[in-house]
């Protein structure tokens, strides 16, 4: 952000946006999940996050960017309440914190620090809107494989 010349302020700004929606959805969460099911959900938050990197790519900066944050905290934390809740439910009586925190430890720490090293390697080769573009394409393996294990479930 800082190399499409926003300032720290409106960068701040951003970040408040998205953590404001992640609270919003995680409010709303639980209805949205009763409703539509953690399958759907996630459906919808690898499509959300697809359109969110193909944006962040295409746009190059400019208030539009608020939009954007405003789909990150939709695909944040509507996934991330799904997930915790769907785990919730298909771990064993008793090892419901055990699941969680394999969850977490493959999520956000093997996970994090992979995606982190990945990143910086590629934005360094392809700069910000070639790593973007990867990283809707990723969204969309990951709406194409929920596809497919919805698909799959249906026909048993």
């Amino acid at each position: 952000m800082r190399q499409l010349n926003h300032s720290s302020l409106f960068i701040g700004f951003l970040w408040s946006v998205g953590v404001a929606f992640e609270v919003i959805l995680m409010i709303y969460a639980g209805k949205l999940i009763r409703r539509y099911g953690h399958e759907i959900i996630f459906i919808f938050t690898f499509a959300a996050a697809a359109l969110r990197w193909i944006l962040t790519s295409m746009v190059g900066g400019g208030p539009f960017f608020i939009f954007i944050q405003g789909i990150h905290g939709l695909t944040f934390g509507l996934f991330h309440i799904s997930a915790v809740t769907w785990i919730a439910r298909l771990a064993p009586r008793g090892f419901q914190a055990t699941a969680q925190s394999l969850f977490s430890s493959a999520t956000y720490g093997v996970g994090g620090i992979i995606g982190f090293l990945m990143n910086a390697f590629l934005y360094e080769r392809w700069g910000a809107k070639g790593l973007w573009t990867l990283d809707c394409f990723i969204a969309l393996a990951g709406l194409g494989l929920g596809l497919i294990f919805i698909s799959l479930k249906g026909k048993k």
